[in-house]
């Protein structure tokens, strides 16, 4: 959008530049609402952006901001779960019993 402002584009491509962007929304819309319930599935307190705001701020703000401030939002949100899952499996735990070394006992 901003290229074909500063170039001084054609009416014909800042038209299909804006219908581009447009199109681009729903599948982000629903990519992101997605990703807020699986993460609201594994932490109902996952501090994600839910379907109502997603869509306020994709009427007051534009395509472009919108199709990127809310799936960053969702995906931070869904790295931290899936760190904490990763750290978790990780942790030692009781099932590990070492073996005592012969003659020690």
């Amino acid at each position: 959008m901003i290229v074909t402002a500063v170039t001084q584009a054609s009416k014909t491509t800042i038209a299909a530049a804006i219908l581009l962007a447009l199109v681009t929304v729903p599948p982000v819309i629903a990519y992101a609402t997605a990703v807020h319930r699986t993460c609201r599935f594994i932490d109902p307190r996952a501090k994600t952006i839910g379907l109502a705001p997603m869509l306020i701020m994709t009427v007051l703000f534009t395509p472009f901001e919108s199709g990127l401030v809310v799936p960053a939002k969702n995906l931070w949100v869904s790295g931290k779960l899936l760190r904490q899952a990763r750290l978790a499996g990780q942790a030692p735990n009781s099932s590990f019993k070492p073996k005592p070394l012969r003659g020690s006992a």
